[in-house]
């Protein structure tokens, strides 16, 4: 960790899509789960060196290195818990940014119905341009609407 909880966590890259924010969050995820199961160690070491250091006669090196330890504890939850944050913001917007491109899409293949300015010269071609609009129409509801 070298002294600040940064190094475990550093992430350089951001996810390009969802499925690769899942996979950051997922590996961060494992980051939690190291260090729940380390977090008894840090405990019963703060707590013997807070015993040790009322006795022992290096009292003031054992109390400062209690300090380092539960300073470094909190360091390193904090840095979890911001990249965490971090992780969460970026698959929402890769997910956004799906969602958008899709509707995006979607929203253009239409434009031409609705700016269409030719509404037919016979009884035919207005039936058909009808029937466009009323697949438009339709295409905003919902299967069952």
């Amino acid at each position: 960790l070298q002294g600040t909880g940064q190094t475990l966590f550093d992430q350089k890259k951001e996810p390009r899509d969802v499925a690769e924010a899942v996979v950051f969050l997922d590996e961060h995820d494992q980051y939690m789960v190291q260090m729940q199961c380390w977090h008894e160690s840090f405990a019963n070491l703060e707590e013997n060196g807070s015993v040790i250091a009322g006795v022992h006669i290096e009292e003031s090196q054992v109390k400062e290195k209690v300090e380092e330890l539960e300073e470094l504890w909190v360091v390193v939850n904090k840095t979890w818990n911001t990249l965490h944050s971090q992780l969460i913001a970026h698959k929402q917007y890769q997910s956004w940014s799906r969602d958008y491109e899709v509707v995006t899409a979607w929203l253009s293949s239409k434009e031409n119905i609705v700016s269409e300015s030719y509404i037919g010269h016979s009884l035919d071609e207005v039936e058909t341009q009808l029937k466009k609009l009323e697949d438009f129409n339709q295409s905003f509801k919902g299967p069952g609407d």
